[in-house]
């Protein structure tokens, strides 16, 4: 019930906004590929503040990760590591993960 919520209010008046645009541009345009084209064009630079948005994280997630890097490094090195990673793989091959068998 509370998707459903969610959905009415995000999804429905995203939609109701956009299907306004298209009408008032096909009004003024007079043809459905130019609406579209240029309901399209609207939509990217609406959402354009959004790629920056994300770009910005995306720098700083691997600034994260640059910084992270060395001990990452000292840690995959060091045999208590390996050890722990080849239990942790026969533990998913034997019971986790299974091969089809061709007949």
């Amino acid at each position: 019930m509370l998707s459903s919520n969610y959905y009415n209010i995000i999804f429905l008046f995203v939609n109701v906004i956009i299907n306004r645009i298209y009408k008032i541009i096909l009004v003024f345009k007079s043809g459905y590929a130019k609406s579209l084209l240029f309901l399209s064009l609207i939509i990217n630079f609406i959402s354009l503040p959004l790629y920056n948005i994300a770009e910005s994280w995306q720098a700083k997630e691997k600034a994260i990760q640059e910084k992270m890097k060395p001990m990452i490094y000292n840690i995959k090195a060091s045999p208590i590591y390996r050890k722990c990673f080849l239990s942790y793989l026969n533990f998913y091959f034997d019971k986790i993960y299974k091969l089809i068998k061709k007949s």
